[in-house]
């Protein structure tokens, strides 16, 4: 994981009276005796005399949300500050809050004037600009991993995004290892205005109220002292993120895990072994109860009965029905739910009876559209086609492919995609970075892709059922390869469509 930081280097004056640039070089001189603020850049500036005006310029976009944050560093100065547009007219007028948000209208170099309100100078003061919809420098942040965060001068933010659905509530907790800071955090949404007001509570929760990425702003509050916190993002409820429905600890990441039907027994690597099920059952883990943790649980054709771990049993479907349990209602809880192959139709307990596919088709549930609620959808093989009810139809991939649709992106919205067992390669359709094609595999692996790591990003990965050996590709990053399973075993994912 990358650690987003602010290096401090020696100051370098700008052209306008007073003013110095953390970190890089010195800001280019621009028109009208202003400076050049690049977003994400730290500038220091010095109120000399009462009445000085600071000046910087900074690039925007109509539409943009710019965030400013200025910190007094010494003297009495209370600094405020204003911004102007490029046809010289004020977009947002004078305040002295220490951040403030301004919605820009026009696209162009703006101004942002600075000066002390009540002519107490001499003083300084350091300030930063964001842009919160579009923000730069920030790093991933995974769930169920303690990152530091290190605020390394007065007025720095770190940017941290993740992933999250419509409908669920993440947990953060932060906690200082080394300095004097207090703190402080705040919730993004994807279309860049506020979700979750800054707070300096050591642990909250935020409810998600958008789906795709959002991004979470670590500081100090009042700003003023370098540390080092830890930051913690959790999953209050189910499937925060993409690719978490073999989470049985609630970490974040996808467990590697298999069922053995030999002797009804659940597998989890880094967890228990439980025996729940007949050889003949199928396992169906999933997060019943809305607790953000995966249940063991199976399907028992012969009776169509449904047997949760420490929660219900229930008689639902039919001899021949392939269960497909998933949040169809987005009350974060997952449903239980099958698809009938002889008449095409899904029955969602508690919910609808919807007739979607024809003969053959496989089905292949998922969230396609990102708004945190399963969706209803097929794969037809005779045709490489998806069908996504009220949604896409994409031809992808050939008649002897796997579907194997997941969000490999991290925006929140299942990718249509396709493993190729002949050649071992997986073709991808990322709704955010187009299609790609990547090598993983052998003839007769088994693909299992889940977010393995945690990141948010599903990730592409096979089971070989010949040595039990799990392998899981990161990227450019070292791929991960377990062994986990015997023969006869079955990797859970490979039930779950």
């Amino acid at each position: 994981m990358r650690k987003e930081s602010v290096l401090l280097r020696a100051p370098l004056m700008f052209t306008t009276v007073g003013a110095m640039a953390l970190p890089g070089t010195a800001p280019a001189a621009a028109s009208d005796g202003c400076s050049t603020l690049q977003l994400g850049v730290i500038a220091t500036g010095t109120i000399q005399v009462a009445g000085q005006v600071d000046c910087y310029e900074v690039a925007a976009a109509s539409g943009d949300q710019l965030r400013i944050r200025t910190v007094t560093t010494s003297g009495l100065i209370f600094v405020e500050k204003r911004v102007v547009r490029p046809s010289g007219t004020d977009v947002c007028g004078w305040t002295g809050a220490r951040e403030t948000t301004c919605a820009v209208d026009a696209t162009g170099v703006h101004q942002i004037r600075m000066q002390d309100r009540y002519g107490s100078a001499p003083g300084t003061y350091r300030v930063t600009v964001q842009r919160l919809n579009d923000p730069v420098g920030c790093s991933a942040l995974p769930y169920g991993q303690a990152i530091p965060v290190e605020i390394t001068s007065a007025a720095h933010v770190s940017c941290w995004a993740f992933s999250g659905a419509k409908g669920k509530v993440v947990n953060i907790k932060t906690l200082g290892t080394y300095g004097a800071l207090n703190p402080e955090t705040e919730v993004i949404r994807p279309g860049g205005t506020v979700e979750c007001e800054r707070a300096t509570i050591f642990e909250r929760t935020c409810a998600l109220d958008a789906t795709g990425t959002h991004f979470l702003l670590g500081k100090d509050n009042p700003g003023k002292s370098p540390g080092v916190f830890n930051l913690t993002l959790g999953c209050a409820t189910s499937q925060c993120h993409a690719g978490q429905r073999m989470d049985f600890d609630g970490d974040g990441r996808s467990e590697i895990a298999v069922f053995r039907p030999s002797t009804g027994q659940f597998f989890v690597r880094e967890g228990a072994s439980v025996q729940w099920g007949t050889s003949t059952d199928l396992p169906v883990p999933a997060d019943y109860d809305g607790d953000g943790d995966a249940d063991v649980a199976v399907f028992r054709p012969s009776t169509q009965q449904w047997f949760v771990r420490d929660g219900l049993t229930v008689q639902f479907g039919a001899a021949d029905d392939v269960p497909v349990p998933g949040d169809y209602d987005g009350d974060g809880r997952d449903d239980v739910a099958v698809f009938r192959p002889s008449t095409q139709q899904w029955f969602v307990r508690d919910g609808v009876a919807v007739q979607f596919g024809s003969p053959g088709d496989v089905p292949i549930p998922g969230d396609y559209d990102g708004d945190g609620v399963t969706d209803i959808a097929v794969f037809r093989p005779q045709t490489a086609q998806f069908f996504v009810r009220n949604g896409l139809a994409a031809q992808w991939g050939t008649a002897a492919d796997v579907a194997v649709p997941a969000d490999y992106d991290g925006d929140g919205k299942a990718d249509v995609g396709v493993y190729r067992p002949s050649t071992g390669q997986w073709f991808l359709n990322r709704t955010s970075r187009g299609m790609s094609v990547i090598p993983w595999g052998m003839p007769g692996d088994v693909p299992v892709a889940a977010d393995y790591d945690g990141d948010g990003s599903v990730d592409v990965a096979v089971y070989r059922p010949s040595t039990g050996q799990w392998f899981v590709h990161h990227g450019p990053a070292a791929p991960t390869v377990v062994s986990w399973g015997a023969s006869g075993d079955r990797p859970l994912l490979t039930y779950m469509g």
